[in-house]
């Protein structure tokens, strides 16, 4: 479990999470403030309890705000702001909130659309099933089938706002530091269908698929 490899965050022992802490060095030495930044959505990340998610949900939006801290995107984001060694003022990274929630949610959907034949296989055997598959499902009354296929849609129409977001970062004339920090966003997200559409730990389960089960 990743939380059996990275400290809490009131865990200060020097010679616990002996891994972790080379890695910490490493990165701080680097850059020490975006440095930080990356451990410490480690650190919050690693040690989310697990959830116990509610039977039904309102929307689609109310389940993307409950499940969104789940799928990791904001630690991959401060890698993403840690590659690019750029710290930008507070006023030049609140204009890129938007584009940061649009590939939050990218990176959500696509996981969840993805992953929904091997979550429904561990439902089989007792794992409650949470996936935006399930909640358009339950929300529509449609099959499994046009579920995925509605949310297939949405990820697109995600990508196509994606799109509008940074050609309006482009037109309010942005800083480039900023647009470097748009394009790496964007970066996060990009090929995430196709790995997540051919990867072993969801395509193996798929009917139909070549890889071992």
């Amino acid at each position: 479990m990743l939380d059996a490899a990275i400290p809490g965050a009131e865990d200060a022992s020097p010679t616990s999470y002996r891994g972790y802490r080379m890695l910490a060095d490493e990165i701080l030495s680097e850059d020490p403030v975006l440095g930080q930044r990356v451990l410490d959505g480690m650190i919050s990340w690693g040690g989310l309890d697990v959830k116990t998610y509610p039977d039904t949900f309102s929307s689609l939006t109310d389940y993307m705000v409950y499940r969104v801290e789940d799928v990791g995107a904001d630690l991959i984001f401060r890698t993403a702001e840690f590659a690019c060694g750029l710290q930008l003022p507070q006023r030049e990274m609140d204009a890129l909130n938007g584009l940061r929630s649009l590939c939050a949610r990218h990176i959500l959907l696509t996981n969840d659309l993805y992953s929904y034949e091997k979550e429904a296989a561990a439902e089989k055997k007792g794992v409650k099933l949470f996936n935006a598959v399930r909640v358009v499902q339950d929300l529509m009354g449609v099959s499994a089938l046009s579920a995925k296929g509605i949310l297939r849609s949405i990820i697109w129409d995600v990508e196509r706002r994606m799109n509008e977001e940074y050609e309006h970062l482009v037109a309010e004339k942005s800083s480039e530091s900023q647009l470097v920090r748009a394009r790496a966003l964007v970066a996060c997200v990009a090929g995430n269908m196709y790995f997540s559409a051919t990867c072993a730990r969801y395509a193996r389960v798929v009917d139909g698929a070549r890889l071992a089960a």
